[in-house]
């Protein structure tokens, strides 16, 4: 399940068709095939004894009158077999974030942060069979893909079209998107079930404001200097005085095209490349020739975009983009490599040098292709492994 898309979760429904739920903010069914190895209960298992530094801060069990966090102190016992106790006394078990852990979620939800242009973070949801009559509540602030992987449960949510009673009954394979504040509780069925939930956080003008703020503050200094505290006039001055700023840098077509830099950057940041082949990478890249397929790495996020003298190519993980920092790291190529650049990073699927624009020579080409694999930002796709 190395390259799990946001598309084989919701096939053969049309990503656009989810998309525009998304922003319409109206409950949708979904059913497939494709259930992610990842989300079994023995796979669950596994991630938290390999990370059970995880549990301490990502593990929360589940009890009929709410949460549970696993105890400061051990009391005896590691913290895994803590939450296995916890699941045998009846308590469903969540491990929020486990996207970084999992290289195969990194990238589902890498997936869902491009195609939503929304913050992503994926728990996964384990409810033992002794549970079957018990009601677990639950909050959450974001948008919910929830995608049940085994056995069954019931989502309840406020009252909506497709179940007038609350009541989404899902098995293994069943998907469902709710809207932020809707879900309110769930219960599983007569044995074990596992679900993944992954919460969506579009981004909103108040991202923007405040990229907007920043770059400008960057620009000019006046704008980092102290404030009164004095109160009346002076204070009033000092805000009306940075509301005309704003107001005014706001009509700055260089201003714009930085402040949505500045946002794509920061979501680009939100997911962080995952482990495996990185130590490898010169090896690798150095074996690509014009048939080698290539895919985006898991949990990459590549923003490019055209500066004065070059293109910008940012890759998550090479590079940090800190609030103290106005100029991230990542690579720079020329600015002749604009549409050669954006045929790579714009494909979803894999791809090879073959398949890119013909302008280009085939050395130039590989080229490109090699180094945005030593840099972490592609990798030789799955496909191409397994052959």
């Amino acid at each position: 399940m190395d390259t799990l898309k946001l598309s084989d979760v919701l096939s053969p429904r049309p990503v656009a068709d989810f998309v525009e739920n998304v922003f319409g903010r109206t409950h949708l069914r979904v059913s497939t095939g494709q259930v992610p190895a990842e989300c079994a209960l023995e796979s669950f298992e596994r991630l938290i004894w390999a990370h059970e530094d995880k549990i301490s801060t990502h593990l929360v069990a589940h009890r009929p009158h709410g949460e549970v966090t696993p105890p400061r102190r051990r009391q005896h016992k590691d913290l895994f077999r803590w939450a296995v106790d916890q699941f045998h006394l009846g308590h469903a078990l969540r491990l929020e974030e486990a996207d970084t852990i999992d290289s195969s979620l990194a990238m589902l939800a890498g997936d869902i942060t491009r195609r939503l242009f929304s913050i992503v973070s994926t728990d996964l949801v384990v409810v033992p069979a002794s549970a079957s009559a018990t009601a677990f509540p639950v909050c959450y602030d974001e948008d919910l893909l929830i995608l049940q992987t085994a056995g069954e449960c019931r989502w309840h949510t406020s009252t909506d079209a497709l179940a007038p009673d609350g009541a989404h009954c899902l098995r293994a394979g069943d998907g469902l998107y709710v809207p932020s504040g809707n879900l309110q509780a769930f219960c599983g069925g007569s044995d074990h079930a596992t679900a993944a939930i992954w919460r969506i956080r579009p981004l909103t003008c108040t991202d923007w404001w405040a990229a907007l703020v920043e770059v400008l503050a960057e620009q000019d200094p006046d704008l980092r200097t102290s404030v009164p505290d004095a109160g009346g006039h002076a204070q009033s001055a000092s805000y009306h005085d940075a509301l005309e700023r704003l107001s005014q840098a706001g009509h700055c077509p260089d201003l714009e095209e930085a402040v949505w830099q500045r946002v794509r950057l920061r979501l680009a940041d939100s997911n962080r490349p995952t482990p495996g082949g990185h130590l490898r990478s010169p090896d690798y890249a150095a074996t690509i020739d014009e048939h080698t397929l290539l895919q985006r790495r898991p949990g990459a996020s590549l923003v490019l975009f055209k500066r004065a003298a070059d293109v910008f190519v940012y890759v998550p993980g090479l590079g940090g983009v800190e609030v103290d920092e106005s100029q991230p790291s990542g690579l720079t190529f020329p600015l002749e490599a604009e549409r050669l650049l954006h045929a790579i990073i714009d494909q979803p699927d894999a791809v090879c040098a073959a398949q890119l624009p013909k302008e280009y020579t085939l050395a130039c080409r590989l080229s490109t292709l090699r180094q945005l694999c030593r840099e972490g930002g592609l990798q030789i796709a799955t496909t191409e492994v397994n052959r």
